[in-house]
C-alpha cells in the first residue's frame, strides 16, 4: 500500500472518528470513545484536527476517560494554542472534584504543560494542603517540574511548605517532599539537613517503603555528625536496623552507619562489620539481583580494611550461574582482596574459569583479577600457563585482554614461564588491533626485545598502519620503542629507526618532533647510529631546555650531558639574556597555549620521563648546581627514574 492510499484511508478514518464524536450522547460509550483515542495515539495517528471535538469531553465526568484526555491535552497542547484555553475551566472545575483521582489529575496535567506553568503556581499551595495523601504526593513531585533555580526565589513559599512536608505523616508524601526539594535546590547542594531531621526520619525509616528507603539514607547522608557523641548517638539509633529483616532498610542502615564512621575518622567499623556479617552471608547467599548489587556495594568499599572478616567466607563471593553480569563483575573485584596462602588456588582457578565468560565485561574484569592475583602470587605457574595458553581463544578479544594483563607482570622469576609468555606474545602480536593493546605490546618489546625474535617486524608493522599515526601517544611510545631496540639489535632495527625518525621529522605533531630531536642528540655521535642518522638536522637545537618546576631547569647540552639548573627568571618569552637559545623546549605542564616557532608547550610529564628513563639507561650522566639539589631531587622523586651525579 503506498503513502497516498494510507493517507485516505486515515482521513477516511478520522472522519469517521468524528462522526461517532458526535453521537456520543451516553455514558455507555464513554469507555468506547476513549479506548478508540488511546489506542490512535499509541499508533501516533495525527488527531489535531479533532482537537477541539476531543476537548469538550473533559467535561464527562468519568475517571478513565479524562485521563486519555488529560493525556491527549499534554500531547497536542504545545502544537495548538487554543487547546489550553479551552481546556483552562475544564481543569479549574476538575481542581474542585471530590474525587482525589481527578484533583491529582489536575496538577501532574498543568505541571507537565509549559503553557499551563501560571495556572500551576496558583493551584500548587492549595494540592500540597490536600487533605488526600495522594495530591499532596503528586503536588510534590510536581513542584521539581515548575520550580527552576531561575524562579526559586520567587516560590520560596512552596519550598517552605516542601520542608514542612517532611514531617507529613505520609511516609510516600515525605519522601517526595525530599525528592523534589533535592532537585529544587541542586545549585545549593539540595535538601539543608540538620540533627533533628535526621533523628525524625530514623524513628520513622521503618514505615517507608523499600523504594523509598535509598531516597531516605541518601538525604540522611547530607549530615555529618558534628562529634563522637553525636555519632554514637546516630549510631545507637541505627542499631535495631542493623538487625532487620527488610534487606533495603538493613543494607541502606549498614551503609549509613559507616559513611558517618568514615567522615570522621573513628574506629568503630570493625564492631559494625562483625556486627553485620551474619547478616551478609545471608544476603549473599538468598537475595535478588538489586539487594545483592547493594550489598556487594556495601562490602566492596569495607572490605580492604576488613579483609580478616570477609576472608572467613570468600566462597560466598564465586560466581553462579544465575548472577547477572553486574553482579558477576562486582564479585571477581571482590576476590582479590580476599586471597590468602590458604586460598589463593581456589581463588585463581574460579578466576580462571570465567576468563572465557559470554560477556566480555565479566571475561575482561576475570583476566583483569587473574593479574591482580598473579602478582602477588608468582608461584601460581600451573595458573598462568593456563592463563597464556587461553589466548588461542577466539573470544571477545580474549587475547588482547590478557596481552594488556600479562604487559604489567614480571617475567625474569622464572625462565620457563618467561619462554611460555613470550612465545604467546609473538604468537598473537599480529592480532592486535586497539590502541592500548599496540602500547602493550611495545612495552613488551622495550622490555624484552631481545628475547621476541621478530620484535623488528612488529614495530614495523605498527609503522606501516597510517592509522596509528593519529594517536600520539602510541607514536611517542613507538619511537622510544625503537630506540631501545635499536641498541641491543642494530642491524636489524638501523632502516627502521631511519625511517621512524624520518617520519617524525615530517610530522604535523611538533611534541614528536622535538622528542625525536632529543633523542637524535643522544645518538647521533655513537658509531653504530653514525651510518643512519642522514636526515636534516637544521631543525635540530644546540640545546635542549625543559622546564622541570618554577625553580628547576633540565638542559640537555652539545657533549651529551644534562645539567640540572636554576631558573634565573621565569620564562615569559623567548628573548631572555643568554637563558634560552633560538629553539628550545619550554614546557607548561597541563595548560594549552598557541606554539610559538621552536617552543613545544604541553611537554607531558609521561615524555618527560620517558626521556629521563631513556638516559639512565644508557648511562649518561646528569649534573647538577648545588643550589639546585633540593628542588632536583623533589622532581626527580615524582614517579621518575634518573642518575644524579653526586
Amino acid at each position: 500500500m503506498n503513502h497516498s492510499s494510507k493517507m485516505n484511508k486515515e482521513m477516511n478514518f478520522l472522519s469517521s472518528f468524528s462522526h461517532q464524536l458526535d453521537l456520543l450522547e451516553s455514558e455507555g460509550r464513554y469507555m468506547e470513545m476513549s479506548n478508540s483515542i488511546l489506542n490512535m495515539m499509541v499508533k501516533n495517528v495525527d488527531l489535531s484536527v479533532l482537537a477541539g471535538k476531543i476537548i469538550k469531553f473533559l467535561a464527562i465526568p468519568y475517571p478513565p476517560c479524562k485521563k486519555v484526555l488529560y493525556a491527549f491535552l499534554t500531547r497536542y497542547s504545545t502544537n495548538i494554542a487554543d487547546l489550553n484555553i479551552l481546556a483552562t475551566n475544564s481543569l479549574l472545575k476538575d481542581f474542585q472534584d471530590p474525587n482525589p483521582f481527578i484533583r491529582r489529575l489536575v496538577i501532574k496535567t498543568i505541571c507537565s504543560i509549559p503553557c499551563l506553568f501560571e495556572l500551576a503556581f496558583q493551584l500548587l499551595p492549595q494540592a500540597l494542603c490536600d487533605s488526600s495523601s495522594y495530591v499532596r504526593c503528586t503536588a510534590a513531585t510536581a513542584c521539581s517540574l515548575v520550580i527552576t533555580e531561575s524562579n526559586v526565589k520567587d516560590n520560596q513559599d512552596v519550598v517552605d511548605k516542601l520542608y514542612e512536608m517532611i514531617r507529613d505523616p505520609d511516609p510516600t508524601v515525605v519522601c517526595s517532599s525530599l525528592s523534589a526539594l533535592n532537585e529544587i535546590l541542586h545549585s545549593d547542594g539540595g535538601v539543608v539537613i540538620n540533627s533533628k531531621i535526621i533523628f525524625y526520619l530514623l524513628s520513622r525509616v521503618s514505615e517507608f517503603q523499600e523504594w523509598n528507603v535509598t531516597v531516605i539514607y541518601s538525604v540522611m547522608k547530607k549530615y555529618v555528625p558534628k562529634n563522637t557523641d553525636e555519632l554514637l548517638t546516630f549510631l545507637n539509633a541505627l542499631d535495631d536496623k542493623l538487625h532487620d529483616r527488610n534487606p533495603a532498610i538493613f543494607s541502606n542502615a549498614a551503609d549509613l552507619a559507616l559513611y558517618y564512621i568514615r567522615q570522621l575518622n573513628k574506629d568503630f567499623s570493625d564492631d559494625i562489620i562483625q556486627q553485620i556479617s551474619p547478616q551478609l552471608k545471608l544476603l549473599l547467599s538468598h537475595s535478588n539481583t538489586e539487594t545483592l548489587a547493594s550489598v556487594l556495594d556495601l562490602i566492596e568499599m569495607s572490605v580492604p580494611k576488613h579483609k580478616s572478616v570477609f576472608i572467613s567466607f570468600y566462597k560466598l563471593f564465586f560466581c553462579r550461574f544465575c548472577d547477572t553480569t553486574i553482579i558477576k563483575v562486582k564479585k571477581l573485584k571482590i576476590l582479590t582482596e580476599l586471597i590468602n596462602s590458604n586460598n589463593v588456588l581456589d581463588v585463581a582457578n574460579e578466576l580462571l574459569l570465567h576468563c572465557c565468560d559470554i560477556a566480555k565485561e565479566v571475561s575482561h574484569q576475570a583476566v583483569h583479577s587473574f593479574t591482580v592475583v598473579i602478582r602477588k602470587h608468582p608461584e601460581l605457574k600451573t595458573q598462568l600457563n593456563a592463563f597464556v595458553s587461553l589466548m588461542d581463544i577466539q573470544h571477545n578479544d580474549l587475547s588482547e585482554d590478557i596481552l594488556n594483563a600479562l604487559s604489567i607482570i614480571d617475567l625474569n622469576g622464572d625462565s620457563n614461564i618467561k619462554d611460555v609468555v613470550l612465545a604467546a606474545v609473538s604468537k598473537h602480536a599480529d592480532k592486535v588491533s586497539n590502541a592500548e593493546s599496540k602500547l602493550c605490546l611495545l612495552k613488551f618489546i622495550g622490555r624484552y626485545g631481545r628475547e621476541i625474535e621478530d620484535s623488528p617486524y612488529v614495530i614495523e608493522r605498527i609503522l606501516n598502519d597510517e592509522q596509528n599515526f593519529e594517536n600520539e601517544k602510541l607514536m611517542s611510545f613507538l619511537l622510544m620503542t625503537t630506540v631501545k631496540l635499536f641498541l641491543i639489535r642494530p642491524e636489524e632495527m638501523q632502516l627502521i629507526l631511519g625511517h621512524v625518525l624520518q617520519s617524525f621529522q615530517k610530522s604535523s605533531c611538533l611534541l614528536l618532533k622535538k622528542q625525536a630531536s632529543l633523542y637524535y642528540s643522544l645518538l647521533k655521535d655513537i658509531p653504530i647510529s653514525k651510518k643512519v642518522f642522514q636526515i636534516d638536522n637544521t631543525y635540530l637545537c644546540t640545546s635542549i631546555y625543559l622546564k622541570a618546576g618554577p625553580t628547576c631547569l633540565i638542559r640537555l647540552g652539545k657533549n651529551h650531558v644534562l645539567f640540572i639548573e636554576p631558573v634565573i627568571t621565569v620564562f615569559t618569552s623567548l628573548s631572555e639574556e643568554n637563558l634560552v637559545p633560538d629553539k628550545c623546549l619550554e614546557p607548561r605542564l597541563g595548560a594549552e597555549s598557541e606554539l610559538k616557532e621552536g617552543v613545544a608547550s604541553d611537554f607531558p610529564l609521561e615524555l618527560l620521563q620517558q626521556l629521563l628513563n631513556f638516559v639512565s639507561t644508557m648511562g649518561i650522566v646528569m649534573q647538577e648546581y648545588a643550589t639546585i639539589t633540593p628542588h632536583a631531587r623533589a622532581f626527580a622523586s615524582d614517579n621518575i627514574v634518573c642518575m644524579i651525579a653526586q
